[in-house]
């Protein structure tokens, strides 16, 4: 069982500061969602509101089609596992998760036995004597034995070491196919956890920045890296979703149709900055670069080659080509690398 959300115009504001900005997106059921975004971003007050925790200033929450706040109904059928302070709570972690089973429907008490068995969870202790990363294992139990319908995460991971969290990924992957929902996992881990999603949302400072299959994402996102003035120049025109700078070096995430060749360019144009090869091989490398680059341009556009040949139909016989003829690229500038720098040594 599984549930899908959308949210249509959703804003939230805390007297004068806005922490959500007319939010649109739709999630489909019975798909692991990422929520990407830097702490402060509106994560948790998008999750918060999901699971009807708050209400929103304006626009509408909707689970399987129908409000969730305030709606017993669907408010059972959606679990929030957060990060929480348990410093004042001296019941057994037993208890609670005893108590957590009264409340959520779906609850599987035989796969809450098994989780505490993996993360080695000692039940028998008073919550607040718990280490960091056994409460935040205790939540994960809870959560994912709770088998709601809708299963947030918001960076439940928080206190647990390597070895947990990856006790974690699996249990997701491994009951995702066993007993199908809807998951949203919040983190900014993303290098941890990307081969969890199907889908990912990334917000950054209360506006939605990207909602897109991760087959899309992975396919389409770039990272460019080098001096500041080249990755500005070079990236001008196309979607930033993330820029880091230390000294002269500046590294930006895009998002967008690029090209190989124009990554080949960027590559060659900041390894001759930085590797400082003489004038005349990086004059060379930057005039073929550009040469190829136009004949990319021109040459590779739908309709500029018959496929009559191929045996294939035309979006493949596209695809085949731009590989033949990105392959034969690599190989060229290889070549002239070669050459080039046989005649002009690097200096370091």
């Amino acid at each position: 069982m599984a549930a899908s959300v959308q949210l249509n115009d959703v804003t939230l504001k805390f007297k004068k500061f806005e922490a959500l900005k007319d939010v649109s997106l739709t999630l489909e059921a019975g798909k692991i969602h990422g929520l990407i975004g830097r702490n402060g971003a509106g994560k948790t007050s998008l999750l918060s509101l999901i699971a009807a925790f708050r209400e929103p200033t304006s626009g509408g929450i909707f689970v399987d089609g129908s409000p969730v706040f305030e709606n017993p109904e669907k408010m059972e059928q959606v679990a929030f596992v957060y990060d929480k302070d348990y410093k004042e709570e001296t019941e057994k972690a037993k208890k609670l998760i005893a108590l957590a089973s009264h409340y959520r429907p779906h609850f599987d008490m035989d796969y809450a036995e098994q989780l505490i068995k993996r993360f080695k969870l000692p039940v028998n202790k008073p919550v607040n004597k718990l280490s960091k990363g056994m409460q935040s294992a205790m939540n994960v139990v809870m959560g994912l034995a709770s088998r709601a319908p809708l299963t947030i995460f918001d960076e439940a991971y928080l206190g647990m070491d390597a070895p947990a969290r990856e006790i974690f990924y699996k249990e997701i992957l491994k009951d995702q196919e066993e007993h199908p929902r809807t998951f949203i996992l919040s983190t900014h881990l993303v290098s941890e956890m990307d081969y969890l999603f199907d889908h990912v949302v990334i917000i950054d400072q209360g506006q939605l920045v990207l909602n897109e299959p991760y087959e899309t994402l992975e396919a389409r996102g770039a990272s460019v890296t080098g001096a500041a003035s080249d990755v500005e120049a070079f990236t001008a025109d196309m979607k930033h979703l993330n820029e880091q700078q230390l000294g002269g070096t500046k590294s930006v995430m895009v998002y967008g149709e690029l090209l190989f060749v124009q990554v080949l360019h960027i590559g060659w144009l900041i390894s001759i900055v930085y590797y400082r090869f003489r004038w005349i091989a990086g004059f060379g490398f930057i005039a073929l670069t550009f040469i190829v680059f136009g004949l990319n341009d021109y040459l590779w556009k739908p309709g500029n080659y018959t496929l009559d040949w191929l045996p294939y139909e035309p979006l493949e016989a596209d695809f085949w080509l731009t590989a033949l003829g990105s392959a034969a690229m690599i190989l060229v500038l290889f070549l002239a690398m070669r050459i080039l720098t046989k005649r002009a040594p690097i200096k370091m």
